[in-house]
């Protein structure tokens, strides 16, 4: 083998190599990272109580939002039950603010994540139980549906697992009696929220990828080069 053709070998070797390399960087999945997020720090008078009417909350990355159907004011409130005798393990719970309002989550920046689990209390005595639809877009496509029931004393969290039900999403959204035009059944409280960082989407850094880019880039020209003097 001639000393051009052994250069051309090794040029096609390294480009196979890197290439194999960037391959790896855009799959590989990225350490997941579980966190529960709660509100026990978010009262103040603009948030809590009869005054609170937020449009979003933002929590270690993810956005809590209020899907608006124009039915009067509607919004994400709290109520601080720490110092009261229900039970609610001083924490403070948040909820919609009208009946006919539904909660969204999804990450702050986009892209995947896994909602594994939360917990849901009631706001009223009015009845026993009531039922809570939970609704989830997937990224790769598709939907993830499941009803919960909560029951128990008014404000008492029940928490709920929901193993690997709704992995993989781009937004979950939840609302008392289901989606339909109706009224909702209740303005449940919510809280004590499991959700984990999903590697579907995740991408290298842009660094990293203007490295692999370049060198690419400089191997295909010393390759192009060899052979034009051969």
């Amino acid at each position: 083998m001639s000393h051009s053709s052994r250069s051309i070998s090794r040029t096609r070797r390294s480009l196979r190599a890197v290439a194999s390399f960037a391959f790896l960087l855009a799959v590989a999945p990225a350490s997941a990272q579980t966190r529960v997020i709660d509100f026990a720090d978010y009262v103040n008078p603009e948030e809590c109580g009869d005054e609170g009417c937020n449009p979003t909350i933002r929590r270690q990355g993810y956005v809590f939002s209020c899907l608006s159907t124009g039915e009067g004011n509607e919004g994400l409130t709290c109520g601080d039950f720490s110092g009261g005798p229900f039970g609610a393990g001083g924490n403070v719970l948040v909820r919609v603010t009208n009946i006919y309002g539904a909660v969204r989550l999804a990450r702050e920046e986009g892209g995947a994540f896994d909602l594994l689990g939360l917990s849901f209390a009631r706001s009223s005595d009015d009845a026993p139980s009531y039922e809570v639809e939970l609704l989830g877009r997937r990224v790769r496509g598709g939907f993830a549906r499941r009803t919960v029931m909560v029951g128990g004393a008014p404000f008492v969290l029940t928490a709920f697992d929901l193993g690997d039900a709704f992995a993989g999403m781009s937004w979950v959204r939840w609302r008392a009696g289901g989606f339909g035009p109706e009224p909702a059944d209740e303005l449940p409280y919510f809280d004590d929220v499991v959700v984990r960082d999903d590697h579907l989407t995740v991408a290298p850094e842009p660094g990293t990828v203007g490295l692999v880019a370049g060198r690419l880039a400089a191997l295909g020209a010393a390759g192009r080069v060899r052979r034009r003097r051969t």
